[in-house]
């Protein structure tokens, strides 16, 4: 049986503002299937505070109501 942890970053924007990126893991320790999963985090650059959904969506307005509850989840 072969065990195996992955855990991939992507960056996805870096600039004077912001770092922004998601953290692929995959993970499988033995039975019928792995279990993988996306973690993103975002960074002011100036300040090194992780930012949080808020910080990042200014205009909630222009959101679909219907995928506020899976954004702010992820």
């Amino acid at each position: 049986m072969q065990l195996s942890a992955v855990y991939t970053p992507d960056i996805l924007r870096a600039d004077e503002n912001v770092v922004s990126y998601e953290l692929f893991y995959y993970d499988y320790y033995g039975g019928a299937h792995g279990y993988n999963s996306y973690t993103g985090l975002t960074f002011d650059t100036k300040t090194g505070k992780k930012l949080g959904f808020y910080d990042v969506i200014t205009d909630q307005d222009k959101l679909k109501p219907s995928s506020l509850p899976d954004l702010q989840y992820n």
